[in-house]
Parts: structure tokens; sequence; C-alpha cells
């Protein structure tokens, strides 16, 4: 449960993320936050995320008592053995310009994940734009359109599964002649996306990339 609204603010972009995994919008406070939820949505070890989701309280360096939010905690799969994860989503220039006064807050937020049992991380663009997330963004599009028409996509799977593996470009000009190929191209994209063909996001994902049937 998010325990605090996000304001609007002049200084960075704030809104709300349609996250398909919490079936619900998701809110960010900066472009940073908005990606990593992109990039939550195909991390297959996350079942979900929770914006703003506890409070925590810290003392200044001027001894001052304050109140803090986290920004994001993130649930795994429960086979995966990982606990949920508290974290803080921030521009590694502003961690070292502000770190005087983000410090006593940040380990304050590490101090009460390991009192729950959590992990506590500190997520900066760094870890999050990647080729993984330029691959989100592109996918997710497919994926928040809804399933493709289904003859398309049994003919693609019938044939990825028959070529044992394949390429984009290669699997559309095997299955469909001339005009439909550009028709079968948002399925095969969702089909990516839905895991229902594997694919390596950690790699820039072009027609030729090589893709599988995730059942092989």
């Amino acid at each position: 449960m998010t325990v605090r609204q996000i304001p609007r603010s002049r200084r960075s972009i704030t809104g709300l993320f349609p996250s398909l995994k919490n079936g619900k919008m998701v809110p960010f406070e900066s472009t940073l936050e908005r990606d990593l939820c992109q990039l939550l949505e195909f991390d297959d070890a996350v079942i979900g995320y929770e914006a703003q989701p506890v409070i925590v309280e810290y003392r200044r360096p001027s001894g001052r008592r304050c109140q803090g939010v986290p920004d994001y905690l993130i649930f795994h799969e429960p086979t995966t053995g990982r606990p949920p994860e508290l974290c803080d989503v921030k521009y590694r220039s502003d961690l070292f310009a502000h770190w005087p006064e983000l410090k006593s807050r940040l380990k304050a937020a590490r101090r009460h994940a390991i009192e729950q049992g959590w992990s506590y991380k500190i997520r900066t663009e760094v870890e999050i734009r990647t080729d993984r997330l330029r691959n989100a963004v592109f996918l997710y599009r497919f994926l928040s359109n809804g399933p493709p028409d289904p003859k398309h996509a049994r003919i693609l799977l019938e044939c990825l599964r028959r070529l044992s593996g394949s390429s984009p470009a290669t699997l559309l000009a095997a299955c469909h002649p001339g005009v439909e190929r550009a028709l079968a191209l948002p399925a095969l994209w969702y089909l990516i996306a839905s895991r229902r063909a594997a694919a390596d996001l950690d790699v820039p994902l072009t027609m030729d990339s090589q893709i599988c049937d995730s059942d092989q």
C-alpha cells in the first residue's frame, strides 16, 4: 500500500505507469523511476512491486528527527528464494552531489529492510538504463495491446518449433508470404514480449536476433 502520494513537481516528470504485472497504475516520481517500472515488468523473478511502500524515521546530521519514504518494494517469485527488495532510485550525480543530505535517510531505509527480513538496494541509471530496458520499452507496447490474431501466433510458433530456433526475419519469411509478413510481425513481438518465444533481452533486439520456442 502506498503510504505517500507523489506531489506534482516542476523539477522532474511525475506520473502513473500502467503496470500489467500489478494490474493497476503505479506512481513514479522521475523518468528513472518510470524506467525501473518498465524494467520490472520484464523481470521474470518479479511478481509485483509497490511504490512509496513504507515510512522510515531517521535523524539528520543536525539531530532533527525526520521521516522518509523509500521508492519501491519489489516482490519476487517464491521459487527464487529471494526476499522482497526495498529500493531507492537515484541518479548517480544526485547521490554524489547530495550524499551528506541523503546518507541518513538511505541508511535508515537499509536498517528497516534488514529488520523486516528484506534486502535493500540503491538503483541508478547504470543498472536501469541498459539494453534490456530499451528492449522492454519496445516490447511493452505489444504486450499492452493484448493477444494478437491467434492464427498468426499459431503459425509462428509451429514454424519456430519446426526450425528449432530462428531469427525474426527468417521466421517471417518461412511462415508468411508477402504482405502477410507485415501483419504477422506484431504477433511475433507479442510472443517474445509474453515469453512464448524466447530471446536474449540483455542484447539489442533486432530482426536478426536468435529466438526459439520457450518450451524447447
